[in-house]
């Protein structure tokens, strides 16, 4: 096997969080209801208690580097982008290496930075004067544009050139007892929203958040496997595990394909083929749980249909 790239190693990341499968509520634990107390430092331990980010958080340093003012940043391996959140920067309390941002008692704000470069942006709503919706200025080239996703609301945002270059996950939402509360993006230039609607049944707080991601490739590498040919091995990163399944898979796994072809040398290049290219976007709709995808490059491509009716195989 010969290792050529490493995103971990490349970045400086801290590595070695537990691995969960992003954006699922049901596998969720969550602390019993709480009555909503306005406290950042309370706001924090109730992001921890339900945020699916959390097994996946990065050190403390790099949350502190994330955050400046009221801009968090999302890095990827040759680009990052800003968020503008919706909070005044006047109110910061930092516990369990985590920061919190607010301009009042009724909500707060708490970033947390995941060790892949992307952010999951968590709104605490404390109680029922907390706003309904929350809006977060991404700072993207001039001619890029926001769109959301049919089925699961999902967001790309395209580059100029109409390229993807960056994610934001499926919405949610969860109340104090753990249940799922409805949620819905929309967006305006460059402005993503985040709707909550919240009803009388809601158990505050609740938390909601954006998950905004660039990278999906962590590292790739080949085996020369003897009697067939090459097999290509790619380990997606923790939040391009987390938005397979997305209606939009096919999308984001071609994304994920010219990441990897340009993480290579031409000569690695040459040894890719449209087998190769359909296995891994059926790996991007399909194979969430897997921490690494493989790609035999001597199979025949059978067109995406057919890999996804043999299960990526």
């Amino acid at each position: 096997m010969s290792h050529q790239f490493n995103r971990s190693a490349h970045a400086g990341r801290i590595s070695g969080a537990a691995i969960i499968s992003a954006i699922t509520i049901s596998a969720l634990s969550f602390a019993p209801a709480q009555a909503a107390t306005g406290d950042p430092g309370a706001d924090i331990e109730r992001v921890i208690d339900t945020s699916p980010a959390i097994e996946m958080a990065d050190s403390a340093v790099a949350q502190r580097a994330a955050v400046e003012g009221n801009t968090v940043t999302v890095s990827g391996v040759d680009s990052a982008i800003t968020v503008e959140l919706p909070v005044s920067e006047k109110n910061e309390v930092v516990d369990d290496g985590l920061i919190s941002l607010s301009s009042g008692s009724s909500y707060s704000v708490v970033p947390v930075a995941v060790e892949d470069g992307s952010v999951a942006i968590h709104s605490v709503m404390n109680d029922p004067s907390a706003p309904r919706t929350y809006d977060y200025l991404i700072d993207l080239p001039a001619g890029s544009e926001l769109e959301v996703q049919g089925g699961d609301g999902s967001v790309v945002a395209y580059g100029p050139d109409g390229t993807p270059v960056a994610y934001a996950a499926s919405p949610w939402a969860v109340d104090a007892r753990g249940n799922e509360v409805q949620t819905h993006y929309t967006v305006d230039g460059h402005v993503l929203t985040q709707h909550v609607d919240v009803t009388a049944s809601t158990s505050f707080p609740v938390v909601a958040d954006p998950w905004i991601g660039i990278d999906l490739v962590s590292y790739y590498d080949f085996d020369w496997i003897s009697g067939d040919g090459w097999k290509l091995n790619v380990g997606p990163t923790t939040w391009a595990r987390g938005v397979t399944g997305s209606p939009s898979f096919a999308l984001i796994g071609a994304a994920g394909w010219d990441e990897v072809r340009n993480l290579m040398t031409s000569t690695e290049r040459s040894r890719l083929n449209d087998s190769g290219r359909d296995q891994y976007i059926c790996h991007m709709g399909f194979a969430g749980i897997d921490p690494e995808w493989n790609m035999e490059l001597w199979k025949p491509d059978k067109s995406l249909t057919g890999w996804i009716s043999s299960q990526c195989n």
